[in-house]
C-alpha cells in the first residue's frame, strides 16, 4: 500500500482540486484507492455528523464507500482548540494513525489531504509535517504560483520535509509566466533537490491535465 500526503504551503493553493483530479485518474487506472483527511479544519455537518468540508466533497467525487466518520477522525472544533489551549490533548496522532491503517487495509493507495497550510494544527501535534511522517507517506506538495515568494516557499518546505516530497504542482500560473517557471525556477529548484522527482503547473486561466503525476506516481 502506497500514500499519497497532499500538502500546501499556503491556504486556498488547490489542494483539493488537484487530489481530486489525481484520484480520478488513478481510479481510471483501476486502482483502489481511498481517501483520508487527518484533521478537519472546515466542520460541517452532514446530517447528524459533523465533519469536514472537504471530506464530503472528496466522497462524493471519488465515490468512496467508506463512512464520513472512517474517512476524517478528527475536527477541529471550538472544543477541541480549547481543550488544546488549557493543557493540551493526548493521543491525537496516535488516533489519526490508527484510524489510517484501517482505512488503509486492502488498498492499494491513500490520498492523504492535509491542513490549509503545512503548519497548521502545530498546537495539537498535528502538523502536516508531522502526520506525513507519522504516515509513512511520500509528499505532493502544491502552491499558489507568486513570482515573489513560491520559490521561498518550496525551499522552506523542502527544510522541513526533506526527501518525502515526491512533486511540486504550481498553481494558477498565469500563462505569462510559464517559460519563465520552466526556464529558471524548475532549473533552480532541481538543482537544489527541492522538487522531488516531478514538476508541473496548472495555469490560473485553464486547468491543463495532471496526468505527469499520475505517471510518476
Amino acid at each position: 500500500m502506497k500514500s499519497l500526503y497532499f500538502c500546501s504551503t499556503w491556504v486556498h493553493a488547490g489542494k483539493s482540486l488537484v487530489l481530486s483530479g489525481i484520484g480520478l485518474k488513478l481510479k481510471q487506472k483501476g486502482l483502489n484507492l481511498t481517501y483520508f483527511k487527518p484533521l478537519g479544519t472546515k466542520p460541517k455537518k452532514k446530517g447528524d455528523l459533523l465533519t469536514g468540508q472537504s471530506v464530503i466533497l472528496m466522497k462524493d467525487i471519488l465515490a468512496l464507500k467508506e463512512p464520513l466518520e472512517k474517512l476524517c477522525p478528527l475536527i477541529l472544533t471550538q472544543d477541541l482548540i480549547v481543550q488544546a489551549y488549557k493543557g493540551g490533548v493526548e493521543g491525537l496522532e496516535e488516533k489519526v494513525t490508527k484510524a489510517f491503517k484501517l482505512i488503509a487495509k486492502g488498498k492499494d493507495i491513500v490520498l492523504v489531504e492535509g491542513a490549509g497550510s503545512l503548519d497548521q494544527g502545530t498546537f495539537l501535534g498535528l502538523s502536516d509535517v508531522t502526520l506525513s511522517k507519522a504516515l509513512n507517506s511520500k509528499v505532493i506538495l502544491i502552491d499558489k504560483f507568486s513570482m515573489d515568494v513560491s520559490v521561498d516557499s518550496i525551499l522552506a518546505a523542502k527544510k522541513k520535509l526533506g526527501n518525502e516530497i515526491l512533486g511540486v504542482i504550481l498553481n494558477h500560473v498565469p500563462l505569462e509566466s510559464r517559460e519563465f517557471i520552466k526556464k529558471r525556477i524548475v532549473p533552480f529548484l532541481a538543482k537544489k533537490k527541492a522538487a522531488g522527482k516531478m514538476m508541473s503547473t496548472l495555469p490560473s486561466s485553464q486547468r491543463r491535465s495532471i496526468s505527469p503525476s499520475v505517471n510518476l506516481i
